[in-house]
């Protein structure tokens, strides 16, 4: 049986979705010094924000991939944090944010905006669980670390199966 996946939207919200992403990935680019986290950070929404239009196989293998730690980021995040209410968020993300902490803000106004409308069309959950995935991974900065690294090795993982391909 098929595997089914839903294609990201082309309208223009959803276009515009993934344009505040790709300008969030830009911004970030331009400072210049910047801890390695941040440069992973920065280049994990690069290509979740260029994926969907462009490398359809890739965006499915990053959800495939990390769709099993998202669950777990989230469950973590639920009971552990956002349960303790927004006083201690708000210290644990001063505590854990680093130099993301400058982008914070828009990075959550645009995840705000591409969960409520994963809330009513379907082909926006992959992208959801993506972005959840490392808002709920922020919390913790080693939970952060695996889950951009898990996300270099799938990208990896693929580079290298196509690698092979062209070689055979």
């Amino acid at each position: 049986m098929a595997i089914s996946f839903p294609l990201f939207p082309r309208d223009p919200e959803s276009q515009l979705h993934l344009a505040a992403l790709q300008a969030l990935s830009h911004n970030i680019s331009l400072r210049g010094n910047m801890s390695e986290t941040l440069n992973l950070t920065r280049a994990f929404i690069h290509v979740i924000s260029d994926s969907p239009y462009n490398y359809d196989y890739v965006y499915f293998r990053l959800h495939q991939g990390l769709s099993e730690d998202y669950l777990a980021l989230k469950d973590h995040y639920n009971h552990y944090i956002y349960s303790q209410g927004m006083e201690h968020m708000l210290e644990v993300l001063n505590r854990e944010l680093g130099d993301f902490m400058d982008y914070f803000n828009d990075f959550q106004i645009i995840m705000d905006n591409i969960d409520k409308r994963s809330k009513y069309d379907q082909a926006y959950a992959p992208l959801n669980v993506l972005i959840w995935g490392l808002y709920c991974s922020m919390y913790d900065r080693k939970k952060l670390n695996a889950y951009l690294n898990k996300s270099v090795q799938i990208l990896t993982q693929i580079k290298l199966e196509e690698h092979q391909v062209m070689c055979n």
